[in-house]
């Protein structure tokens, strides 16, 4: 059976596991309630096949993939198919606003970076996902202690966190040498040669950070959705990037020392909206585990002291 981008890139060992991925497929399609009542329903069937000594992968062979099972829900509610488009219609016509903000409104990238943000926490159904996520998925297995994070944070994103402040201190300092000397440089090192270079350092990093927000964002849909504030925060550093290059290109040699100091200021703010819109939504996503664990807790003394009641 073959699978795609947003199944498991593992064989499921856990009936948390199998539980998070069915949640993750039925979201597109059914209202998030019945999406829970669902895997309510799987999960009873789970735990009588474990208890009757069945492993994961004798249950899988027995009901399915998640994204079979998803399938054969979807056929047999075929009223749920329109969901999936109107939803994909509705973040689409964001996506194209968002766009054109980008393109035509000065300070376009700011406004497009916090749109799109929020444009893909919502077409993805990261909450939903979240509370899913939390409801089944072992707590051992978070993600915050696997070895690709480092304090909660993941390893590429403190890549990015060192490689940024590099990359303007080059474009910078090669500007700042160039204006400084370009009636000494020799012919085969002018201005349009350093163009030249100040695009190509530039491409680099972005390619990188690309690759990165692909990856991050990836993670997010087949992993954990603690993933995502660093996909944000790649996307802020791919629009601080895209502005620098854009801003550096057009930049004549009559530009002082105080204007190139401006002009990083100036992109520095975009990649700093891109680790605060980060933080907010890493912050969003241990609000809806707190309060999921606060109403676990509760519950769970309220149980103990009956039973000290009785």
């Amino acid at each position: 059976m073959k699978q795609n981008l947003f199944q498991e890139k593992n064989a499921i060992t856990s009936k948390a596991e199998y539980l998070s991925a069915l949640g993750r497929h039925l979201t597109w399609h059914f209202p998030f309630p019945q999406v829970l009542e669902i895997l309510a329903d799987y999960q009873e069937y789970l735990s009588i096949d474990h208890e009757q000594g069945a492993t994961m992968e004798t249950i899988v062979a027995q009901w399915g993939s998640p994204k079979s099972v998803a399938d054969r829900l979807l056929e047999e509610s075929p009223e749920a198919k329109p969901r999936f488009y109107k939803h994909l219609a509705f973040w689409l016509c964001v996506f194209l606003v968002a766009s054109y903000v980008y393109f035509h409104v000065t300070y376009g990238a700011y406004i497009f970076l916090a749109i799109s943000s929020f444009s893909l926490f919502g077409f993805f159904h990261l909450g939903k996902l979240a509370s899913i996520e939390h409801k089944f998925a072992v707590r051992d297995e978070s993600p915050k202690k696997s070895s690709v994070f480092i304090g909660g944070i993941p390893r590429p994103l403190l890549i990015v966190h060192c490689a940024l402040p590099v990359f303007v201190l080059l474009v910078e300092r090669l500007a700042r040498y160039v204006i400084r000397h370009v009636d000494v440089l020799p012919k085969h090192i002018g201005p349009l040669q350093t163009g030249y270079a100040i695009g190509y350092i530039s491409c680099l990093f972005q390619i990188l950070v690309l690759l990165l927000l692909i990856w991050t964002m990836f993670m997010t849909l087949c992993t954990s959705v603690h993933y995502f504030p660093a996909a944000v925060h790649a996307l802020g550093a791919l629009l601080f990037i895209m502005e620098t290059r854009g801003i550096f290109s057009s930049m004549d040699l009559s530009a002082t020392g105080d204007t190139l100091l401006y002009i990083c200021i100036q992109c520095l703010a975009i990649y700093g909206l891109g680790i605060a819109l980060a933080f907010f939504f890493q912050m969003l996503l241990s609000m809806l585990y707190a309060s999921k664990d606060d109403a676990k807790n509760q519950s769970a003394q309220g149980q103990s002291s009956s039973q000290d009641n009785v």
